[in-house]
């Protein structure tokens, strides 16, 4: 009923290491537990029924050898997911709110700078498009459309 994610981490001095994510597996659990099923567009916590529901997809549909983490620093930059083997190979940050053009955030950039994910990815409700970034191609993907793809366009290979 309820999946943790547990931080990715290399220093324990800038990262955290020990705080772990919550997400609920049935996001109808969730709003019952919050006693909220209004409308998603006028929710204050869209934002994390979203990342929720990525959760589970990915969690899902990940190969086994796989781990799904995310990543803090201690100074609040973060990113959603980082699905790994021996090195990040994914990384997917999820935005809720309307997009104009692909822009990450500052902790994105230094997770790339960091980790060297093969694959950076930034769901959202309106762009579809690639932008490269600091030397990195980052794909932003509509929420829906990467919900609906078949699980092998979904995960790393």
């Amino acid at each position: 009923m309820i999946k943790k994610l547990t931080p990715l981490f290399s220093n324990p001095r800038t990262e955290l290491s020990k705080m772990p994510k919550i997400y609920f597996a049935d996001t109808g659990l969730r709003n019952l537990a919050m006693g909220s099923f209004s409308d998603l567009r006028t929710r204050s916590d869209t934002d994390k029924i979203i990342e929720g529901i990525v959760a589970s997809h990915v969690l899902r549909n990940r190969l086994l050898s796989h781990r799904v983490n995310y990543w803090k620093t201690k100074s609040g930059a973060e990113v959603d997911f980082i699905i790994s083997g021996v090195k990040p190979v994914q990384s997917i940050e999820v935005k809720s709110g309307i997009l104009k053009h692909v822009m990450i955030s500052r902790g994105y950039r230094s997770l790339l700078s960091k980790y060297y994910p093969e694959k950076a990815i930034l769901l959202n409700s309106t762009i579809w498009s690639e932008k490269e970034i600091n030397g990195y191609t980052v794909e932003a993907i509509p929420t829906a459309v990467f919900l609906l793809r078949e699980a092998r366009e979904c995960t790393p290979t």
